[in-house]
């Protein structure tokens, strides 16, 4: 693949990784970032202050540069711009406008899904404010979305009825066509599947605990941890896998990376929301860690329409992915970060595989429940449970971040015990 030419939408951090694989592979890399200070433009051979929306802008640049590809990356904005894109130029990428419809928009996901028999989340018509009147107190706590809203924007908690009223048109106002969707709200846990689609076929990648925590009335959750593999998996595996992999081969998905997020009540487990590109979590990191199979690689390939009739995953059984790992979120609140300690050491041990901090001294958070809250994300691998839960515990007591107040900023700590469970310190 020498000589060929891969256009990267977004400079984001984790770009940095995708800038980096590519030029592994021996491709010229151009990242199209409308801030002059976007982290992964460091790493390119070539970069644009040009925003991944500017599709006018960045045919231009596709044209000029004659690219080989477009890469997509993380978001699911710039999915769909890239789609955009390489329609203009004559480039085939890995969805379709109807695949992204239906990942992209709540409402024609959950049709989907019932149309194959994968349950998901109950909800509430609302067609109108006035509507809301349906409720009772004893259907409360509900979340309120957008029906076609990316990155919890326009989400709202509600947990009485005299507050829904706020979050309807909160919802209504930031969804791009006016709709919404009203759901049962659950608490704290849920889990993620991970799919890898190669020419037709879906195998699993991981199965993994996701835990959220809850920042008050009206705020969105935020995820905090994603625990692999999943404490449940053999019992999740042998009555979910099968109907998922259902659902993604009545998408006519041909190709891809696919994550599917469900929340559990009781016995229950209901898929909310996927999404159909490299996620927040870079898992990839960590099943190349545990089984070889480099899945960043994988994807830029796909993007340059490469063969991958050749590819070959590792089959995944019911041990799924034999060490502990985790992806750990550590949000912050409000207020000016004047200094952080302890992450230097955090950072240098052995089971850190790869972190992604966005947020430094001198940066102020302003509002909450949304991803800026998100100081750095941690990939971790430890050889066992004990490993895993020191370092845990290890960052719980070490790393602190600071404000002009001297107060400490990080919400809460995670730990997570040898049986799964949550623990907030």
């Amino acid at each position: 693949m020498t000589n060929k030419r891969l256009l990267i939408l977004g400079g984001i951090p984790h770009m940095i990784d995708v800038v980096k694989k590519a030029k592994e592979m021996g491709l010229y890399t151009i990242v199209c970032d409308y801030s002059p200070t976007s982290p992964a433009k460091k790493f390119a051979d070539k970069a644009y202050d040009v925003s991944t929306i500017d599709i006018n802008s960045l045919e231009n640049i596709a044209r000029e540069e004659k690219v080989d590809g477009v890469f997509a990356g993380f978001e699911d904005l710039n999915t769909w711009n890239a789609l955009k894109l390489c329609k203009r130029i004559g480039k085939k990428f890995y969805a379709s406008e109807e695949q992204l419809e239906i990942t992209s928009n709540k409402y024609l996901f959950k049709q989907k899904c019932r149309e194959v028999g994968v349950p998901v989340v109950p909800e509430y018509s609302l067609n109108s404010v006035e509507d809301i009147e349906k409720l009772s107190p004893s259907d409360f706590p509900i979340i309120v979305k957008p029906v076609d809203s990316y990155g919890s924007r326009g989400i709202t908690v509600v947990r009485n009825i005299e507050a829904l009223e706020c979050a309807y048109k909160k919802a209504k106002e930031v969804s791009r066509t006016g709709g919404l969707i009203v759901e049962k709200f659950f608490e704290g846990y849920g889990l993620e599947f991970y799919y890898t689609v190669i020419n037709g076929t879906p195998f699993l990648s991981a199965i993994t605990d996701r835990y959220i925590i809850n920042q008050g009335d009206g705020v969105p959750p935020l995820p905090t941890a994603t625990i692999f593999p999943s404490s449940k998996f053999k019992m999740v595996y042998a009555s979910y896998d099968e109907k998922i992999k259902k659902f993604i081969k009545s998408m006519k998905i041909e190709n891809g990376l696919l994550l599917f997020q469900s929340v559990k009540d009781g016995d229950n487990i209901y898929i909310y929301e996927m999404a159909y590109r490299l996620t927040g979590e870079k898992h990839y990191q960590i099943v190349q860690q545990e089984t070889g199979d480099d899945l960043l690689e994988f994807m830029i390939k796909l993007s340059l329409n490469e063969d991958l009739s050749t590819w070959k995953l590792n089959l995944y059984d019911e041990n799924c992915l034999p060490r502990p790992a985790c992806n750990l979120a550590i949000l912050l609140k409000k207020g000016r970060i004047e200094k952080i300690t302890g992450l230097d050491s955090i950072l240098n041990n052995k089971c850190i595989i790869d972190y992604v901090q966005t947020l430094y001294e001198g940066d102020e958070i302003g509002n909450i429940g949304n991803y800026g809250q998100i100081f750095i994300r941690l990939n971790m691998i430890a050889e066992n449970s004990d490993e895993m839960m020191n370092l845990l515990k290890q960052i719980e007591s070490s790393v602190h971040v600071y404000s002009d107040k001297g107060e400490d900023l990080i919400i809460s700590h995670f730990v997570s015990d040898e049986k799964g469970r949550s623990i907030y310190l």
